[in-house]
């Protein structure tokens, strides 16, 4: 979710603010369903989980896409770039601590050193130590040719399926999340997309609504396919909603690259791409209270429950991020992480 720039010329992206923007939004959104081993889970909720799952892939690859480089990176960047991870992941996982003990909610059953170290505070923190390793693997990307990535990229997406369909088995839930042969070709998919930027985008350009038909003609196929997924075997399901992944980030590229999209849609997307972060550190807290108090009956599916519980995850963060912008200035983005 980090907003560094690549040394391969541009400044902001749009594809990238479309990302991380639609991408924290819907990362509430999964989180406000309710999980699949719960008995009370619907089928609408079940479609809704698969066709947003892009949403952390997303923040992988715009990661991926936004440090890409085909020079050396110096030590101290890199350090700079994982102390902007670290430091507010601190902040938030002392606060979940604080939250914790003044809340009925139970902490995490492992010592805390442990808690911080596998990011466990909350389930969804994983994210950051898989950011984390691969911010300090990225020089090596960096040390390799454009060709070079793209045949790393290959073996990784083909790791990936055997993980996403079973074929591999997780050892258990936690550890399948830390897994980083889980996540990693996103974020080499996403360096590897940003070095052949200018080309892609050119063919993008020349026939921009094809594309768009194309990709948006799979997507709803791919879509439809879920909608149906209890007539498919497990492993077809999950083979097809892989390929709902790399599907809607593909959809995302072709409709927002080199695009100028009104003010009035850019500006709430680029402050929620540049507060993406914060968001998902913080949301948590929110729902997890909120869930206390809004709970869906059983095998029903209640959309009206499901955003109210959806904009508590969505206000609190955000209301923390502006305060944390008006009180700290410049270090909200230390502290906070935008």
């Amino acid at each position: 979710m980090s907003s560094a720039k690549p040394d391969l010329g541009g400044g902001r992206f749009c594809e990238v603010d479309a990302i991380k923007g639609v991408g924290i939004a819907l990362v509430v959104l999964i989180h406000s369903l309710r999980t699949t081993w719960d008995p009370g889970i619907t089928s609408a909720e079940i479609w809704l989980g698969y066709v947003t799952r892009f949403a952390v892939p997303g923040f992988f690859a715009a990661s991926g896409y936004l440090y890409a480089t085909n020079r050396p990176i110096p030590r101290r960047v890199i350090g700079r770039r994982l102390l902007r991870v670290f430091v507010p992941y601190l902040v938030a996982s002392a606060a979940a601590q604080i939250f914790f003990l003044v809340s009925s909610v139970p902490s995490p059953e492992r010592p805390l050193w442990r808690v911080i170290l596998l990011a466990s505070s909350f389930g969804a923190y994983y994210f950051v130590l898989m950011l984390a390793l691969f911010i300090a693997l990225s020089p090596g990307l960096a040390r390799m040719g454009r060709r070079a990535v793209g045949f790393l990229l290959i073996p990784l997406l083909l790791v990936q399926v055997l993980i996403e369909t079973g074929i591999v088995p997780p050892v258990n839930f936690f550890w399948h999340l830390r897994n980083p042969f889980l996540w990693a070709a996103y974020f080499v998919l996403g360096w590897w997309v940003r070095l052949h930027r200018e080309a892609i985008v050119s063919a993008l350009c020349a026939q921009r609504a094809r594309w768009v038909g194309f990709v948006g003609g799979v997507w709803i196929t791919l879509a439809t396919v879920l909608a149906f997924g209890k007539l498919l075997p497990q492993v077809g399901v999950s083979a097809t909603a892989w390929l709902m992944i790399l599907t809607s980030l593909g959809f995302g590229f072709v409709l927002s690259a080199e695009r100028e999209f009104p003010p009035s849609l850019m500006r709430p997307l680029r402050w929620l791409s540049d507060a993406s972060y914060p968001v998902y550190l913080f949301h948590l807290f929110f729902l997890t209270v909120a869930a206390q108090e809004i709970r869906m009956a059983s095998r029903v599916f209640e959309p009206e429950k499901l955003f109210a519980l959806w904009l508590c995850g969505m206000v609190g963060p955000i209301v923390i991020v502006s305060m944390g912008r008006k009180l700290l200035g410049p270090r909200s983005r230390i502290l906070l992480g935008g």
